[in-house]
């Protein structure tokens, strides 16, 4: 999984500062979870462990996904965790079955400054 965080915040009333992390990861473990009825269906999950490869930090991602529609594309609402040697991201975002970019919305302390995004 590639990963493109950019983190948004501002400095005054008119300066806006982005920073941008870019790493890669590969996949450790896969853990689905079915619920009934057997087979895909609304409330299946599933946790994602993934350690980083390249780019700008080293570290792990965590993620749990819960399947929130099986009509086509199908769409996934998860929660991910970027744990990184320069602090825990953490993030939520929804995607769908075709594959679809994650697009993730950062909830918690941006690593490069310490603070909350925004």
């Amino acid at each position: 999984m590639a990963v493109l965080l950019v983190s948004a915040g501002t400095q005054g009333a008119s300066a806006r500062i982005v920073k941008t992390i870019e790493f890669t990861t590969a996949l450790d473990t896969l853990t689905p979870i079915d619920v009934a009825p057997v087979g895909p269906s609304a409330d299946d999950s599933f946790s994602v462990y993934s350690h980083t490869v390249s780019g700008d930090v080293s570290g792990h991602t965590a993620a749990s996904c819960v399947v929130a529609s099986v009509l086509q594309p199908g769409i996934k609402q998860c929660e991910v965790d970027f744990l990184t040697t320069r602090g825990t991201i953490t993030t939520r975002g929804t995607t769908d079955s075709a594959g679809t970019v994650v697009q993730l919305v950062i909830t918690a302390a941006d690593p490069l400054t310490g603070r909350r995004p925004g």
